[in-house]
């Protein structure tokens, strides 16, 4: 498989060189020096060099979108812009290692556009590199990453998101979203689709889309989740906490609440949604029907 890359020349931010692979031209922008502790052929123990790098690719309608890294947050939104713009902040223990460092952009059959970063060898502890992806759309949303937030905006199509010690947002997607991370909260607005979320010591908050109608399942621990429900969303609610309140604002629906859980038997049919957490409250309200 061929793949399209960009890889610089030189850490001068002067300096832009077209790189031409698996017939596409990513035409690099540019290359800045965000910080730079030392010079020469000192290696740290830490990811003390950090670099810009900015390139573009064109784009295919109706296609999915995959990035993957570590270390890093992934940044992927919708802009109004003919092609697609990659830009990764790549840290690295020595300025040789940063140059090269290779960002990957490839299509696969099926027209995914997947972004990697290639290491010179094995990637170091400390290293990492974030991703800011803006593209006109995207239909399927993939993101994996550690020890960095994850946040989409605008896109559409199942968004399957997991990082590690990162929060997880996203923002007006038209489609169903799995998010997984552990040490960071959710925020999940204006979601049309099925919603899976989970975390641990994290809260996590969750505005369903008007006329979107679920399920939502939502597990946290030491932290409260807070659901903000379609007018749409049918059937039951079951929430569950060890230690926290339990409080339903839901207009027309069978309210039942104990201690440690409670139940809401919406209006409508539909499936069953669960809120699960520890050492956190469960909030649960109806969207108000917006004005004619």
């Amino acid at each position: 498989m061929h793949h399209s890359a960009t890889r610089p020349n030189s850490l001068n931010p002067r300096r832009r060189s077209p790189v031409r692979a698996s017939g596409l031209l990513l035409a690099t922008l540019g290359l800045a020096i965000a910080s730079v502790v030392a010079g020469g052929c000192v290696v740290s123990s830490s990811a003390n060099y950090t670099v810009t790098r900015a390139a573009q690719t064109a784009h295919a309608a109706g296609s999915a979108v995959s990035v993957e890294t570590n270390n890093g947050a992934i940044t992927i939104r919708r802009e109004s812009r003919p092609d697609v713009e990659i830009t990764a902040e790549v840290r690295a223990t020595s300025r040789e290692r940063a140059e090269q460092v290779v960002i990957v952009a490839e299509r696969s059959p099926e027209g995914t556009l997947a972004v990697t970063v290639k290491w010179p060898d094995t990637r170091k502890s400390y290293e990492g590199c974030s991703f800011t992806i803006a593209i006109p759309e995207a239909s399927g949303v993939k993101a994996r990453t550690g020890n960095g937030a994850v946040t989409i905006e605008g896109l559409s199509g199942l968004a399957d998101l997991e990082t590690t010690n990162g929060r997880i947002t996203v923002k007006n997607h038209a489609g169903s979203v799995t998010a997984d991370t552990s040490n960071g909260a959710i925020e999940l607005t204006d979601v049309a689709g099925q919603i899976t979320a989970k975390t641990s010591n994290g809260r996590i908050s969750i505005v369903m889309a008007q006329g979107s109608t679920g399920p939502v399942n939502a597990r946290t621990s030491n932290g409260a989740i807070e659901l903000t429900a379609s007018t749409e969303l049918g059937g039951t609610i079951s929430m569950e906490t060890s230690n926290g309140a339990i409080t339903a604002d839901c207009p027309g629906a069978a309210v039942t609440i104990s201690k440690k859980s409670g139940e809401v038997k919406l209006p409508k049919e539909g499936g069953a949604s669960t809120l699960k957490t520890s050492n956190g409250r469960i909030t649960v309200k109806t969207r108000e029907t917006p004005k004619v």
